[in-house]
C-alpha cells in the first residue's frame, strides 16, 4: 500500500511539474513575441522620426517651416510648411520632442490669419 501511494504521489508530482513547465514555456514564448513586436514598433518610430527630421531639419526653422498656434486656442501646435503654405497639426508632445522643436519657436497667429492657412495631414509619431 505504501508503494502505491508513493507511486501515485510521484505521478502527480511529475504531471503537475510538467504542466508548470509548459505554462512557463508558453509565458516565455509570449514575452518573446511581445519583445519582437516592441522592437519592430521602435524601429518604425525611429524611421519615421528620421524621415520627418530630414524633411524639417531644425536648422531650417524659419526658412522652410515655422511653428504656429492660434491665439484663440493656444494648445494645439502646428507646423507651417512654407513651400506648400499648409499647416500640419503636431499631434502629440512626443512628436514635438522627437523632432527636437522648442516651444519658444511657436508663433501665435490671430484666428483670422490662422484660419486662412490650408490644413494638411497631421504629424504624429506613435
Amino acid at each position: 500500500m505504501i508503494c502505491n501511494i508513493k507511486t501515485i504521489f510521484e505521478m502527480f508530482y511529475y504531471f503537475f511539474g510538467g504542466i508548470g513547465l509548459l505554462f512557463a514555456g508558453i509565458g516565455g514564448y509570449i514575452a518573446f513575441l511581445n519583445w519582437i513586436s516592441d522592437a519592430k514598433e521602435r524601429k518604425r518610430i525611429r524611421k519615421l522620426t528620421i524621415k520627418l527630421r530630414e524633411k524639417y531639419p531644425i536648422e531650417e526653422h524659419g526658412e522652410i517651416f515655422e511653428l504656429i498656434k492660434s491665439k484663440a486656442d493656444p494648445r494645439p501646435k502646428y507646423l507651417l510648411d512654407k513651400y506648400t503654405n499648409t499647416k500640419h497639426w503636431i499631434a502629440s508632445r512626443l512628436t514635438f520632442d522627437a523632432l527636437e522643436f522648442e516651444f519658444a519657436w511657436v508663433k501665435g497667429l490671430n484666428q483670422k490669419d490662422f484660419d486662412l492657412i490650408e490644413t494638411g495631414k497631421k504629424i504624429e509619431i506613435k
